[in-house]
């Protein structure tokens, strides 16, 4: 698996969860939704593929099951993961200065 063509962040995430942005990662023609950067309170922030949420009918147990995986050979998964992390950090920076900028022109 190489790098990503294309990444997009969303970061209208819902409040009070360790969820810092949504991402959507594309190879040429094939995206993929529902990744996820993940900030917890104390740690450093990581990349969750998409789940589904699934519920036992039985016992009402809610667990989640990984859509995609990405493969951990020969260190791909590590080598995503930077990947998507410094693009995000850079969109990150890249929205708080607008918020910035905005903020000292009102």
């Amino acid at each position: 698996m190489s790098v990503p063509t294309k990444l997009h962040f969303d970061f209208d995430v819902p409040v009070g969860q360790n969820i810092d942005a949504y991402v959507t990662v594309t190879y040429g023609d094939f995206t993929i939704r529902g990744f996820m950067v993940v900030m917890p309170p104390s740690g450093a922030p990581y990349v969750l593929p998409p789940r589904r949420r699934l519920q036992d009918p039985e016992t009402g147990e809610t667990r989640f099951e990984t859509v995609v995986t990405v493969d951990e050979e020969f260190g791909r998964r590590q080598a995503f993961d930077t990947h998507v992390l410094y693009h995000w950090r850079e969109a990150k920076a890249k929205r708080w200065a607008r918020a910035d900028q905005a903020g000292a022109t009102s």
